[in-house]
């Protein structure tokens, strides 16, 4: 499993909690609803989804919100979507989401608060403190929980698995030469580890984790810490914008991606909730037909308790 490489990598843990003024939070609140999150940006702005799981029956109120607001049904779980058009206090979470090395591991409603569980790099301090007290003079309701070491992302994984399972599913592939040389490998370095921050717009901003020495004057890298070998670096790579594209369609949350180059092969990662595996390897198996040149290969499937920690 990838994260056990750059499980500490970032060393640095911040934990928000916000009270939004917004129809999402306020309905959560006036039915108790408890449910799953994620962030993301896409062009230029903030979108929110809940994922509201249907195990346990929902209250009427809360069926009828649900009719009413713009949602998608898969399997047994809900999801509804906000952005910063509807919200324009989400925006105010941009600037924490563009902060180098900032990696939002975790969101979710409980009791009409939204959760934010985020780690970073401790050179990247300074930036995260100026953004928490500027916030705070907008967001009264902002209360930062927690701000200091982090236990690591497989802990925190552990912490999300607890309160709703996830599965860990790994490809193996062989991208064409063309993937591999110049602009799409923008670190060159034969061997990398990188953390995917976000993909918009055909974008993908990762941290990239290496061993290696780069060139410090590359202007698509960003250096974190050299000496931790810490980059941000921003890319493309065919493959991950079609799985991303297609898991926002439906849409399917992701908790963690990361991938591995070693030579000639790229290892990918992803963990999500399980209710989502069986739609996931469904877009693996479009995947196959959509890159025949890239020898996509299933190398793992299973409940992320029973992966080697």
């Amino acid at each position: 499993m990838l994260v056990n490489e750059f499980d500490t990598k970032l060393d640095m843990q911040g934990i928000l909690t916000l009270d939004l003024d917004m129809e999402l939070l306020n309905a959560a609140k006036k039915f108790n609803v408890y449910a799953e999150g994620s962030l993301s940006l896409n062009n230029g702005g903030i979108e929110l989804y809940a994922y509201i799981p249907t195990q346990k029956p929902l209250s009427r109120e809360a069926e009828i919100f649900i009719s009413r607001y713009p949602h998608n049904k898969l399997g047994n779980t809900y999801s509804l979507k906000t952005d910063s058009n509807q919200c324009g206090d989400l925006m105010k979470l941009r600037d924490l989401l563009l902060i180098k090395s900032v990696m939002v591991d975790d969101v979710y409603y409980s009791g009409g608060l939204l959760h934010i569980i985020f780690r970073f790099h401790s050179s990247q301090l300074k930036k995260v403190s100026d953004f928490i007290l500027r916030a705070k003079r907008e967001l009264p309701d902002l209360v930062p929980e927690y701000l200091g070491r982090s236990p690591g992302l497989v802990k925190i994984l552990n912490r999300i698995d607890s309160r709703i399972p996830l599965y860990y599913i790994s490809l193996d592939t062989t991208p064409p030469a063309s993937e591999i040389n110049g602009d799409n490998n923008p670190v060159g370095v034969p061997t990398w580890t990188r953390e995917i921050e976000y993909l918009s717009g055909g974008k993908i901003g990762a941290i990239y984790y290496l061993s290696d020495s780069i060139e410090a004057d590359n202007d698509r890298v960003d250096v974190i810490s050299a000496r931790d070998g810490v980059f941000r670096v921003f890319s493309a790579n065919p493959i991950l914008e079609f799985l991303s594209e297609k898991m926002s369609q439906l849409p399917i949350m992701a908790v963690s991606r990361s991938q591995r180059f070693e030579k000639t092969r790229l290892k990918m990662d992803v963990i999500l909730p399980e209710v989502y595996a069986s739609p996931y390897i469904d877009i693996v198996s479009e995947s196959i037909d959509e890159f025949p040149d890239w020898d996509i290969t299933l190398s793992a499937s299973c409940r992320f308790g029973y992966v080697e920690q």
